[in-house]
């Protein structure tokens, strides 16, 4: 699950190039989706949505009924997803926060990754990384090293 950031489009694509289920989990309201599309088309076309997105793996706050960081969220977004037979160890959670995103998803099993590119988004002190039932499983600085983590290759562009 990665936001608009830098590369994050091109990020995207190799993931759904490389076979993968792709899904997003977030704090949204009803515009969040379209202002994130918006974003990413900045950053150059995009194929559909259902092209990008495995349909039915999004668990949006606002439809949900509740707010991220409620571990809510998460264990509904959990049940979306086995509906498209991926079970939780599958999932790799990206974000930015660690205490009550990536260790809210870690709980549920989820592979976890914290994004610390930006520094004006992350949020996680040293003791937090340092503690064993919040540590994420990777640390990645750039969306890029995703590819890496999930064992695929660029597309030729």
């Amino acid at each position: 699950v990665v936001g608009p950031a830098p590369g994050a489009r091109e990020v995207l694509l190799d993931i759904a190039a490389g076979g993968l289920k792709q899904g997003f989990l977030a704090a949204a309201q009803p515009f969040t989706v379209a202002q994130m599309l918006r974003v990413l088309e900045q950053q150059g076309t995009l194929p559909p949505l259902t092209q990008l997105f495995t349909p039915g793996c999004a668990a949006l706050s606002f439809r949900e009924g509740v707010r991220k960081p409620s571990a809510t969220l998460f264990e509904r977004s959990l049940e979306q997803f086995r509906e498209c037979d991926v079970e939780p160890e599958q999932i790799l959670h990206v974000g930015s926060r660690l205490a009550d995103d990536l260790g809210v998803a870690k709980k549920l099993g989820f592979r976890t990754a914290l994004y610390a590119g930006d520094k004006h988004s992350l949020r996680a002190t040293s003791a937090e990384v340092k503690d064993a039932t919040l540590k994420p499983d990777r640390l990645i600085t750039d969306l890029a090293q995703l590819r890496n983590v999930l064992g695929i290759a660029p597309r030729d562009q």
